[in-house]
């Protein structure tokens, strides 16, 4: 009895499934592979993974001098007697722009942006773009890649790196392009993932005025305290992209930290 009802439990979903699977369209248009939420490779990880051959084939056909550019950000976005500013850098792609096209936004994160961010081919927000007609930028993160507000890392200096800052960054960077673009009828999408993420659910949330939408990968979205499982990740990957002897020794050495 106990495996007649197991089988029958089978043949259910069986039977679900394929019903399910009929209802479904056989082709979605810009649809891409997802896990948990996300893109399967994540939103920039195909740019990681390219074959060399690809790779030099890429670089032939797009020069990084041509989608890079600066622009004048303020240093200090909640003091009026501050008039400080600084050089952020971020990346420009109008190839598959039309007039009345929406425009994407990738946030950098804890890292430097790259052209390919708003080039290569198969990053799924480039694919989005190319069938939506949308005009791409990447807007490089205060304090890493080439967007230093100083030449040294003081703890002064430090005190103007917070999220906060870098809401305000991005909501100066879309005024400021809707007017040097001309952008009559703006449509700004953002992207991130993980602590860019967030970035992009704060900045809708906040400048809702002018941000019609917020695409969020894996984004921390709740605070939480002692917030142990991200650290089990990482444990894994130690043993994963490591070896076993690394992930013991590391297994050890914090052990005896928690002891002293």
């Amino acid at each position: 009895m106990f495996k007649f009802g197991f089988l029958l439990l089978g043949l259910s979903i069986l039977i679900t499934s394929s019903w399910v699977s009929s209802k479904l369209p056989k082709k979605i248009p810009g649809a891409l592979r997802f896990l948990n939420g996300r893109p399967y490779a994540g939103f920039r990880g195909h740019r990681f993974n390219i074959p060399k051959e690809k790779r030099e084939a890429f670089e032939r056909k797009y020069n990084e001098a041509d989608y890079e550019f600066y622009f004048t950000q303020i240093l200090d976005h909640f003091s009026s007697n501050d008039s400080r500013t600084w050089n952020q850098r971020y990346f420009f792609n109008d190839e598959y722009y039309q007039d009345g096209g929406p425009q994407f936004l990738n946030i950098g994160g804890e890292g430097p942006e790259s052209y390919m961010d708003v080039t290569y081919p198969e990053l799924p927000f480039i694919m989005w773009a190319k069938e939506l007609k949308a005009m791409v930028f990447s807007l490089e993160h205060r304090f890493y890649g080439k967007s230093r507000p100083f030449t040294s890392q003081t703890v002064p200096a430090l005190t103007y790196l917070t999220s906060r800052q870098a809401i305000e960054d991005i909501a100066n960077f879309i005024r400021s392009m809707n007017t040097k673009k001309n952008i009559k009828n703006p449509k700004w999408i953002i992207f991130g993932g993980s602590y860019s993420g967030a970035l992009s659910m704060w900045t809708k949330k906040i400048h809702s005025d002018l941000v019609l939408g917020s695409i969020a990968s894996s984004s921390p979205a709740q605070a939480t305290i002692d917030f142990y499982k991200y650290l089990e990740t990482c444990e894994a990957s130690l043993y994963k992209n490591g070896s076993f002897f690394c992930g013991e020794e590391i297994r050890k050495g914090v052990k005896k930290m928690v002891e002293f």
